[in-house]
This record gives structure tokens, C-alpha cells and sequence, in this order.
């Protein structure tokens, strides 16, 4: 709404007067607030005496700091000047500088705003069950279905690209860029640096956290999270870099292949992403047992002993943390029926990746991890918060090896008992 020539005269009055200014500006914001005009205002307590005197003079009476000033008695002061034509209400929105519009107003707003897009995106999209899923996730507004930032919400570009993608995902594996640029044009689109790209992976770990046991945790935080995450979507991020060193392991029903031909020259593999996804189930090349161990150092060693007594039993080494070619490849073992047998270092870490391991495979084993061969040396002492890291091991079969370590406090490493792996990878048949 225009201003008349009175009302701008009349705004320009309390600009012009600092102490007035900042009464007018004060009451705007009890306007915000409330929905309306109304409320006090308090004089600061270290006003100038000028200020003082000017709000003594426009409400006729005594001012001081501290003192508080209601609406009211500003209401009737200015009804005694000479702009009492002018609603006061007018003359102090006038000198704000956005537009005066209450909150509870500017929540009604973004929520008609916000309901036309969902109403939309429902209409164009709701077709597909996960987009629909996300749309319901979003029109719930609880507090773990809000989005990161509140403007993303009315921000329908951004939830246009997320609804197609969310619509369009693959059923078979896809990289991310070529799907990215499949349904928007840009590659780039959904990277996480972009906003697109943050809600949705955001949406899709909603969608995880909803569906039923065996998809990852959709709270990811971790790059290895997220890239789970996206490959249990049929999204693939990194399928060359991110692989899984073995030895003695093939596709299942294959022969005299590379992977063959490998384990007789007792040589390991390192398969890349890219080339387990292309299999729906790996097997060992002999017998029915996997064993795992956690670094690189110790599987060499291993496949030394197995190289010098000419014998092969199948190994996988996930060089520290389980990366996604790892638990991808896993998964396919699982899927064989192989007994699988992990190894790890006497630590809360290697712990905590044996309790993975264990409870996503069920029918997996422990691997010398018993108490009894418990047997550090006193040189890598534990600290208190790695020892108390150790209070999250709650299998049964591994709580003895965690009590042992909590009771000496200290590491007990891979390489201080090798020489027993390969005993019994010797033994193997």
C-alpha cells in the first residue's frame, strides 16, 4: 500500500528523531511478534539525556532510563500531535525497513507456500512409491522429517530435482554422475556439495531408516556411510577406487577364469566396485570358508605361508574400516552359503569392526579372538576414552576378549600372532 503524503510526513517525523526512531522500530517488532500493534517498550539504561528529553516531550511526562512505555500512552501522545490523523501504527511501519508482517502471518504463509509445492510434486510424482514416501515424510513436519535448512522447504526447484531423482532410481547399478545427468541434465546435480545433492541423500536415508531390516543405518555421517547408503539405492559413487583385496575367491559357478587362474598362481586380487556389483554371488575357490582379516600387512603374511606350502584358502583383507567393495562383496559371499571368519586386532577398533561384521552376518564367526589368547605386551597402552569405547562391544561371543582388555588396557595386535592365522589357514580343507 502507497503511503499518502500525510503518512510519509508522518514517518519522516520519527525518523528524523533517534529516541522516537527507536520506539517505533521497538513497537514494529512487538507487531512481528504478537500480530499487532501493542506491548511496552523500555527505555535502555544508559539513554542519553537527549533521548530522554525528546520521549518526555511526546508523552508529556517525566521519561527516564528504564522507564516502560506501553502503546497505550503512546496512542494518546500522539493523538495530541499534529499528525493525529494518521494511525501511529502506519506512521511507525513506515519507518521500518522490510515489510511489516507479523510472524504468526509469515508461518501461514510459508506453510500455504509449502503445501502448494507438496501438492504438486504429489501430483507429478506421487506415482512413484518412494518419492510418495518422502513427500509423506516431508508433509508430517516432525522434527527428524525437517530438512537441514528451513528454506530449502519452500525451495521447489531444489524439491523438483529431488522428487525426479527419487522417482527415477535405478534397478540396476548406476553411477551417480550418469544418473545425475540422466535425470537432470547435470551430472553435478546431486554431489554433496550441492543442496540437491545434501537432501537427497537426506531423503534417501529417511527412506532407510523406514524399510525394513537389512538396509544400512540411514543416519550416515561418514563418506563410507554415505556411499553404502547410495549403493543400497543402486547408486554407485567411487567403483574403481574403493575395492577389496582377496585371494581364492571367484563369481560363483565360473571356471578357468582369471580369478581361477589367480589362486593357482597364489597371486591376490584387488576387485574394484565396478566388478563385484557385476556379480550376484562370489564363492571361495575352495572349500566353503572366507577368512578375514583387518590390514594388508597380515594378509601378505598369510598368503606367504599359503604360497610356501603350495596350499590356497580363500582371504579377504579390508585394510582397517570395511569400505563398500568390502561389505558388496560380503553381502555375495553371505549369499553363497560360505562360513565367513574375521580377524581383527586385540582393540576397541577391531572389535567394533568384528560386532559389525558379526551382526550383519549372523552365521559368521570369530577368529581368534578368544580371552585365553589374549596375550599383549606391555607397550601399547589403551586410552581411558578407547578403553571406554569397549562399554559398546555387547555380543556374547566377543565380550570376553573386551573384558580381558578393559581389565590390562592394552593392544594386542594382528602381527603378535600371525604365526597362529597361518596354522590355521594350514589346517584349512
Amino acid at each position: 500500500m502507497m503511503q499518502t503524503a500525510q503518512q510519509a510526513e508522518a514517518s519522516r517525523y520519527l525518523r528524523q528523531r533517534p529516541a522516537l526512531l527507536a520506539l517505533a522500530r521497538a513497537f514494529c517488532e512487538n507487531y512481528r511478534r504478537l500480530g499487532h500493534f501493542g506491548g511496552t517498550y523500555r527505555v535502555e539504561a544508559s539513554a542519553e539525556p537527549e533521548a530522554c528529553r525528546t520521549l518526555s516531550a511526546f508523552l508529556r511526562e517525566d521519561v527516564r532510563p528504564g522507564t516502560r512505555i506501553s502503546w497505550g500512552k503512546c496512542l494518546r501522545a500522539w493523538a495530541q500531535t499534529r499528525f493525529a490523523a494518521v494511525p501511529l501504527g502506519e506512521a511507525c511501519a513506515g519507518t521500518s525497513t522490510e515489510a511489516l508482517t507479523s510472524r504468526p502471518a509469515k508461518r501461514q504463509a510459508r506453510r500455504v507456500r509449502r503445501e502448494a509445492i507438496l501438492a504438486a510434486l504429489v501430483e507429478k510424482y506421487g506415482d512413484a512409491p518412494r518419492c510418495a514416501q518422502w513427500l509423506a515424510c516431508l508433509a508430517d513436519d516432525a522434527p527428524q522429517h525437517r530438512l537441514a535448512k528451513r528454506d530449502y522447504a519452500l525451495d521447489e526447484s531444489l524439491l523438483t530435482t529431488v522428487a525426479r531423482a527419487l522417482a527415477a532410481l535405478p534397478e540396476q547399478y548406476e553411477r551417480l554422475p550418469f544418473f545425475a545427468n540422466r535425470v537432470t541434465g547435470n551430472p553435478h546435480a546431486l554431489d554433496e556439495t550441492e543442496a540437491a545433492g545434501r537432501v537427497f541423500l537426506q531423503a534417501l536415508g529417511w527412506l532407510a531408516q523406514a524399510a525394513p531390516q537389512g538396509t544400512p543405518d540411514g543416519r550416515a555421517s561418514t563418506a563410507e556411510e554415505k556411499m553404502e547408503l547410495l549403493y543400497h539405492y543402486h547408486l554407485l559413487r567411487d567403483d574403481v577406487q574403493n575395492f577389496a583385496t582377496v585371494y581364492g575367491i571367484a563369481p560363483q559357478g565360473t571356471s578357468d577364469t582369471y580369478f581361477q587362474r589367480a589362486a593357482a598362481a597364489f597371486a591376490p586380487l584387488n576387485l574394484p566396485l565396478r566388478e563385484i556389483v557385476r556379480t550376484a554371488v562370489f564363492a571361495p575357490v575352495a572349500g566353503s570358508d572366507i577368512y578375514i582379516v583387518e590390514n594388508s600387512g597380515v594378509f601378505s603374511s598369510l598368503l606367504d605361508a599359503l604360497t610356501a606350502a603350495r596350499r590356497c584358502a580363500p582371504l579377504l583383507c579390508l585394510h582397517g574400516q570395511p569400505k563398500l567393495a568390502s561389505w558388496a562383496l560380503l553381502d555375495r559371499l553371505a549369499a553363497s552359503g560360505a562360513r565367513l571368519h574375521y580377524s581383527g586386532d586385540y582393540d576397541p577398533e577391531g572389535l567394533a569392526i568384528a560386532e559389525k561384521i558379526l551382526r550383519r552376518y549372523p552365521d559368521a564367526h570369530p577368529w581368534h579372538y578368544e580371552a585365553a589368547a589374549y596375550a599383549p605386551r606391555p607397550s601399547v597402552r589403551l586410552t581411558d576414552t578407547r578403553l571406554k569405547q569397549l562399554a559398546d562391544i555387547t555380543l556374547p561371543e566377543l565380550q570376553p576378549a573386551a573384558a580381558a582388555i578393559c581389565a590390562q588396557g592394552y593392544a594386542y595386535y594382528q602381527e603378535s600372532f600371525a604365526n597362529q592365522l597361518a596354522k590355521d589357514l594350514l589346517a584349512h580343507r
